[in-house]
């Protein structure tokens, strides 16, 4: 979803008033069904079910009959799991938070269906999207968070680059309240969305995978990882 919400931060100037169904299209928000794929692992039943955190209630509901399958089945699942604040380091964490928030427009402190991207809440008033419900409801028992918080992505970033600096707005804007400061520069969206929040937490999967005396396991993601995921086990197995 962080990846929806930079896509339509860069086209809502042109789409918003025409283009509504293009982009629904090309984000595959409209869809009803999750996708579901085996991966390849020596020695191991791997599955992954691309997950969506903003959707038609009939992908959840669809969702939760194979998760409910592959739970009978004694699966364990690895899920996507994005910690914010650490009760023992508010402070810190508050300012990491609004680092993400200034990188990507994501608000942990808010549900998504309460975005404030104009073009966003266009289409879920005209899909009837729904924010993804808690793993619980969709079914899952055996589960285990594999993810890194928000402090701990947001310094791979700036290990790797530079400090994600905060101008007074950021700082004096709270979570959860409207936001209207200046965005990070593109670029940086674009290293922290693609190196960040896709491959560093690609790679993290992979080596859960392949480090885990688990030999049944379902990686419940967002969808867009599902590339990154297979190819890191392919690689892998070349190497090996």
């Amino acid at each position: 979803m962080k990846k929806v919400l930079l896509y339509l931060i860069a086209i809502q100037p042109i789409v918003l008033c025409s283009c509504v169904g293009t982009v629904v299209k090309k984000l595959d928000l409209d869809s009803d069904t999750p996708i579901v794929e085996k991966l390849a692992v020596k020695n191991k039943e791997v599955y992954f079910v691309g997950m969506a955190h903003l959707a038609k209630q009939g992908f959840y509901d669809n969702t939760k009959k194979i998760i409910e399958n592959l739970q009978t089945e004694g699966f364990v699942f690895y899920v996507e799991s994005v910690k914010g604040l650490d009760p023992q380091n508010q402070i810190n964490d508050t300012i990491s938070l609004k680092k993400l928030r200034k990188l990507t427009n994501v608000d942990l402190g808010m549900k998504y269906s309460m975005s404030q991207n104009v073009l966003l809440q266009k289409i879920i008033k005209q899909y009837n999207l729904v924010d993804q419900p808690k793993y619980e409801i969709l079914g899952v028992k055996n589960y285990k968070r594999v993810d890194y918080n928000v402090s701990q992505l947001v310094g791979f970033y700036e290990k790797k680059y530079s400090i994600i600096p905060l101008d007074s707005c950021d700082l004096k804007t709270g979570l959860g309240d409207k936001y209207n400061c200046k965005a990070a520069k593109f670029s940086q969206r674009q290293k922290f969305s693609n190196e960040i929040i896709l491959e560093v937490r690609n790679n993290l999967i992979v080596d859960s995978i392949l480090n885990s005396s688990d030999e049944k396991i379902v990686i419940i993601y967002g969808r867009k990882h599902l590339e990154g995921i297979r190819n890191g086990l392919i690689n892998m197995k070349i190497k090996n």
